[in-house]
């Protein structure tokens, strides 16, 4: 097919268009290039904040360096990201400029289920096991273990053979618990959940006086079962305060003693 003359003249001005634009589009490119970043723009996802503003900002100038001030393309975008994602609550970053010479920084931090309290410290866990700091300005409603936990804060623990591997398999078992916990009475029912020398967690119901031995934390849908046990069957028949300590630790068990 022939094209008419009309039709290589609209073609030609359409190459011309573009080959207008992409001129445009690389002088931009090139000036913005030249350009100075003029501020850092920084947004965390809600609704809780692990991390304060100030915190950020403060890795990024300690592990990365001053981004105010710098020319763009002199910034390494991907070394400021893996700068944060190496900071314990954040879960993924995202960092970009925009033709104003803005830095935006977008966090989104890690989840987490549990607060561990230990020689005076504080750190959470996500439900990966992951294990951090959090800013103490953070307050959330969350299930508190303490006592002597066999984990301590220094990020996600290793899963090699060994004393390590022992410490992954309690936490991912300690939150596999929580987790049967979630959406049931138990949740609200056990106030305080602490671990005694040797492992064994010694739970603390909302009402009532008793002390319930759960042992180490596997099994938990059947201890839970055996604990609700207690309060149908054991209870009403003994009356409230008969006794002190309640054991389900042992499979197919429920120890009271006085």
């Amino acid at each position: 097919m022939k094209l008419k003359g009309s039709d290589i003249v609209s073609i030609f001005l359409v190459l011309l268009i573009l080959a207008g634009l992409a001129a445009v589009c690389s002088l931009d490119g090139r000036e913005r290039s030249k350009m100075n970043c003029r501020a850092v723009k920084l947004s965390i996802d809600e609704p809780f904040r692990l991390i304060e503003d100030e915190q950020v900002m403060l890795r990024i100038r300690e592990d990365y360096g001053e981004c105010v001030g710098r020319k763009l393309d002199e910034l390494d975008l991907s070394a400021i990201e893996k700068t944060l994602d190496g900071s314990g609550v954040v879960l993924k970053s995202q960092v970009w400029t925009t033709p104003d010479a803005v830095l935006h920084i977008s966090l989104k931090q890690r989840t987490p289920v549990v607060r561990f309290l230990k020689d005076g410290g504080c750190f959470y866990s996500d439900r990966d096991g992951h294990l951090f700091k959090a800013s103490r300005r953070c307050s959330l409603d969350l299930p508190v273990i303490d006592g002597d936990l066999p984990i301590e804060f220094g990020g996600e623990l290793p899963t090699e053979d060994g004393a390590e591997s022992e410490k992954k398999r309690w936490l991912m078992q300690t939150l596999d618990m929580l987790e049967t916990m979630k959406d049931t009475p138990w949740e609200e029912n056990v106030t305080q959940i602490s671990v005694l020398p040797g492992g064994d967690m010694v739970m603390v119901p909302r009402e009532g006086t008793e002390l319930f031995l759960f042992g180490r934390p596997d099994g938990a849908a059947d201890k839970f079962e055996r604990m609700g046990k207690y309060y149908t069957h054991i209870l009403p028949a003994k009356g409230e305060g008969y006794y002190r300590k309640v054991s389900v630790k042992y499979k197919g068990q429920i120890i009271c003693t006085k």
